[in-house]
């Protein structure tokens, strides 16, 4: 991208739809904003990271996922859409962290990272099928947790997960679960 000098520009980030869902699709929505002179346009360099996958969880609605934007001369913000990809799977909760990379350009708003998350279509699923909306809606009580974790950690499939989870993160999943 071209760059044009804006010793004085401060930029900032933040998530204005932060529900995105495959359901729908609902997308996500970042805005970018900037202070000082408006007259130039201004590029704006970012990286993405959390356990969404870009391409696989989510992309633009034009298909891509460049790691900028550009505000436009005369502007003073500008927004990035990601719509998330039902990609089939049943899975949870994913997010979708938006931080802003330092540029010589600019310098970096108090805000300078975002966070949207990129939820499965479970819980519309779930509701649609008449199902339980969670553990405890299927009798399952908080007492069953740790006998839940300890199965978990045994299973020989638990090495096998693309991340590995400790019994703590199993603990705070099957908790949310509930």
């Amino acid at each position: 991208p071209t760059r044009t000098a804006h010793s004085n520009a401060r930029t900032s980030v933040s998530a204005t739809v932060t529900n995105a869902s495959e359901a729908g699709p609902v997308p996500g929505v970042f805005t970018f904003r900037r202070t000082g002179g408006t007259n130039d346009r201004l590029t704006v360099n970012y990286q993405l990271s959390g356990t969404a996958s870009k391409f696989e969880d989510y992309r633009r609605p034009q298909g891509d996922m460049p790691e900028f934007v550009t505000i436009p001369a005369g502007a003073a913000s500008t927004t990035l859409i990601i719509v998330p990809v039902d990609d089939g799977l049943v899975e949870g909760p994913e997010t979708l962290v938006l931080t802003l990379s330092s540029q010589p350009d600019y310098n970096l708003g108090a805000c300078d990272s975002a966070g949207t998350e990129v939820a499965d279509a479970i819980r519309e699923i779930n509701a649609r099928l008449g199902l339980p909306s969670g553990l405890a809606a299927m009798g399952v009580g908080s007492d069953l947790v740790e006998r839940i974790v300890a199965g978990a950690m045994a299973d020989h499939c638990h090495k096998t997960n693309p991340r590995i989870a400790s019994e703590q993160d199993y603990r705070e999943m099957i908790e949310a679960s509930m």
